[in-house]
């Protein structure tokens, strides 16, 4: 569905990063699990990071601003953007705590898959939805936290200004820096690129998307969220190929055709699990509808790669009634999936996307991936497809053993696929439901089968 673009808040065809809106203002933490070589001091750590820290914001300024509000005024609140860090505030350096008494070693968190990890243990400031209380707000922070035999990294990112690809851009940049090598010229280009111009709005009069369904309804039609809370699942290489090749089982193989992702079978697979486990338990009738939003990597649609760290994520939404969701093939819903993500990973859809943003004065109205029933719908990003880059590693600490979203305020209705770190190749869902859904899915035939909780084995490939 198309309409006319009007006329933008701004006085000509651009502005600012497209993440605009509130609940964004927040950070992403990210923590990877490194050994601490023998005879290297923690302050020789410390120094190294921070050399490479400082030379990474040599080379993208912008890392070493601040998050500012710009623009605000009567019906107005303004856009997110940044700006230098103030001179008259302390230095935004690497910070660093030691923890060898309060926290487990380093052996043990691996052995326990990293289930020891939150966030309020490692920083000191909340990630999102959580304000985050930081004045000045800067755009990245690195904190290091000792244990007995290793150091975890937090790197910590703005999620107005840096996207989940961006973050994981960042830490192949720290590793680059602290071997001794250098960001490529082409990299620092893309990463440096004026954002206000590298999504150019759509001309007033011009055909746009609908993007209406991001204003938030007053008064809200719906009841408050029940009380959730995350649960960390495994997926093994071998697992993950299976719901790929059922993804893939009779769909088009014709050569114009794209087969289902990775990440389009594991959202089919959630989803239809979560579903039938819903449906049977009698807390949906089957003619409920389902809304799957998945968050969507505009780069490629813009001509742009993860080299460029701003936020460049928007929505797409699929719609199926809950019983037919559950007894759907995964093939035939991750081709469902995949057509409605290649409609909106188009340069018209990410365009129309951004015009629509910058024509809303009073961005508090705007409701990030429009209205989620957490009774029905789910909701998902991923950054799994970095598993099949080169192991993520930093300098003359060696390979990641493994990396994690450290546990905050629960979101309901909402799943993360990420890599797990290392040479494994085992991902990580994160879901977060009620407890009673959670156990219910847990006791899933299906769900079973293919994922490993709370160091239960899985059954092992199906012969």
């Amino acid at each position: 569905m198309s309409t006319m673009a009007k006329s933008p808040e701004a006085n000509n065809l651009h502005q600012d990063v497209i993440a605009q809106f509130p609940i964004l203002n927040g950070y992403t933490h990210t923590v990877g699990a490194f050994s601490q070589p023998l005879n290297v001091s923690r302050l020789f750590i410390i120094d190294e990071i921070q050399t490479a820290y400082d030379e990474l914001r040599v080379q993208i300024p912008w890392l070493a601003h601040q998050v500012v509000v710009v623009d605000a005024g009567p019906g107005k609140s303004g856009y997110i953007t940044t700006a230098p860090w103030p001179s008259s505030a302390p230095p935004n350096d690497v910070t660093y705590e030691e923890k060898d008494d309060a926290f487990p070693s380093l052996n043990t968190l691996i052995k326990s898959g990293g289930s020891f990890l939150a966030t309020k243990d490692l920083v000191g400031y909340p990630g999102l939805p959580e304000p985050h209380g930081l004045h000045p707000t800067p755009v990245a922070t690195i904190r290091l936290v000792f244990i007995t035999g290793g150091v975890l990294v937090v790197l910590s990112t703005h999620h107005n200004i840096v996207d989940g690809i961006g973050l994981m851009q960042m830490w192949d940049y720290l590793d680059i820096l602290m071997g001794g090598g250098a960001i490529s010229r082409q990299d620092a280009r893309s990463a440096n690129a004026d954002r206000a111009r590298v999504l150019p709005l759509i001309a007033p009069g011009e055909p746009v998307k609908d993007y209406s369904h991001l204003i938030r309804p007053n008064p809200w039609p719906l009841p408050p969220p029940p009380k959730t809370e995350w649960r960390l699942f495994k997926m093994h290489p071998w697992a993950l190929a299976e719901i790929r090749s059922r993804a893939r089982d009779g769909t088009d193989q014709r050569a114009s055709a794209r087969p289902a992702s990775s990440d389009d079978a594991l959202t089919a697979f959630c989803w239809q699990r979560v579903s039938a486990m819903r449906l049977a338990s009698g807390r949906v009738t089957g003619d409920q509808v389902s809304k799957f939003g998945r968050a969507v990597n505009g780069r490629s649609a813009m001509g742009l790669d993860s080299s460029y760290l701003f936020h460049m994520m928007l929505h797409t939404e699929t719609r199926l009634p809950i019983e037919q969701i559950a007894r759907s093939t995964l093939a035939e819903l991750s081709t469902q999936l995949r057509k409605d993500l290649d409609a909106a990973r188009t340069e018209w859809s990410v365009r129309s996307y951004a015009t629509f943003l910058a024509g809303v004065a009073d961005k508090t109205r705007l409701l990030y991936g429009g209205i989620t029933n957490p009774q029905t719908d789910l909701g998902g990003t991923s950054t799994m497809h970095w598993a099949s880059r080169r192991p993520i590693r930093l300098g003359l600490l060696g390979d990641c053993h493994l990396i994690r979203k450290p546990e905050g305020m629960p979101l309901p209705g909402c799943l993360y696929f990420m890599p797990s770190g290392g040479t494994s190749g085992v991902v990580q869902l994160l879901l977060c439901l009620p407890k009673e859904e959670l156990d219910a899915l847990q006791e899933d035939a299906e769900w079973k089968h293919y994922t490993e909780s709370g160091g239960r084995r899985v059954d092992g490939p199906r012969l």
